[in-house]
């Protein structure tokens, strides 16, 4: 099994892709970046075993975003979609109104949160090939339930 390390970046904006790149990496992801669906589509597939995750805006230089995540939903992705976007949830319809939603500008240290929730759910996230992340997980993660007292 390939190791899960890489997240697509889907952003048009450069400056925004730098940040967004930058905090994936000093947390100890490498990145993939892509400008539009297309170039997000070609690089999801060709990374497609080692994806973690992927951040998608919706408005990439004037086409919807949200058509990539549905063609990423279609396909089973197995890595969490983090919907990073101005537009807030308003602008989610059809098959991605449910994904996780960042309004810009966010802070760094929340879409590390959105990530690390996503991939925790993966059934991957145990794997010896995510071992690096595991740490970091358990670290950031709260309990989701209390421990009952038997």
């Amino acid at each position: 099994m390939a190791k899960r390390d890489t997240i697509l970046v889907v952003e048009d904006e450069p400056l925004v892709a730098l940040l967004i790149s930058d905090a994936l990496e000093d947390a100890g992801f490498r990145t993939e970046g892509a400008e539009t669906a297309q170039e997000g589509k070609a690089k999801a597939l060709a990374n497609w075993d080692r994806l973690a995750a992927v951040t998608l805006d919706l408005n990439l230089k004037g086409s919807y975003g949200g058509d990539l995540g549905e063609y990423l939903l279609r396909r089973k992705l197995m890595a969490p979609i983090i919907v990073a976007t101005g537009y807030g949830a308003d602008g989610l319809h059809g098959a991605i109104m449910h994904l996780p939603v960042l309004a810009k500008p966010f802070d760094p240290d929340d879409l590390l949160d959105a990530i690390y929730r996503g991939i925790a759910l993966q059934p991957w996230a145990n794997t010896i090939g995510f071992s690096p992340l595991k740490r970091t997980i358990r670290r950031t993660i709260p309990k989701s339930a209390p421990r009952s007292r038997r």
